[in-house]
């Protein structure tokens, strides 16, 4: 994976403005809140996988906000599917609130507004994002949106053998 944005490059007046900036680029435009900017630290790595991307990221506390008018400037118009690795998140889309913890996946759609927030409960969360076209999945709208912001168990069933995959993945080491 190619690092893409890494904190600790740069001073700490800085870190906030550059994660924005990163994950603006490499993934879909959010709105951000940081409980506490001085500490701050994130880390970003990306893989292109064709129309796919795999993501690793690293983050500290932190309230991300995709609301409609984001959407209506920047709309790729992707699935994302996140593997929370450490820590834990409480997703708000589509009229579902839920608390995904470690070892858990989770469902976004880039064309909905969604809130995410990562407590202050450790220094870093963790998680791999899986980003691909939403027409590369033969579901209709209808059905993906009863599995958005549901938490699917990673150490069991299909959820443990997609959880088991993205980390193959990212743990691959470029050719």
């Amino acid at each position: 994976m190619e690092t893409v944005f890494d904190s600790d490059e740069l001073p700490v007046s800085e870190r906030t403005e550059a994660w924005v900036a990163a994950t603006t680029a490499s993934l879909v435009p959010n709105r951000f809140t940081f409980p506490d900017r001085t500490t701050f630290g994130a880390r970003l790595q990306a893989m292109p996988l064709g129309a796919a991307q795999l993501c690793a990221l690293s983050y500290a506390a932190l309230y991300s906000r995709r609301t409609p008018a984001l959407i209506r400037q920047s709309d790729p118009e992707h699935y994302q599917v996140g593997l929370i690795r450490s820590g834990r998140q409480d997703i708000d889309q589509a009229r579902r609130r839920s608390l995904v913890g470690a070892g858990d996946l989770v469902l976004y759609d880039s064309s909905r507004p969604f809130d995410a927030v990562v407590p202050t409960s450790r220094p870093r969360s963790e998680s791999l994002l899986l980003q691909f076209p939403k027409n590369r999945l033969p579901l209709s709208e209808r059905q993906i949106a009863r599995l958005l912001a549901v938490p699917i168990p990673g150490r069991h069933g299909i959820g443990r053998l997609l959880a088991d995959f993205l980390g193959t993945l990212a743990a691959e080491e470029p050719t």
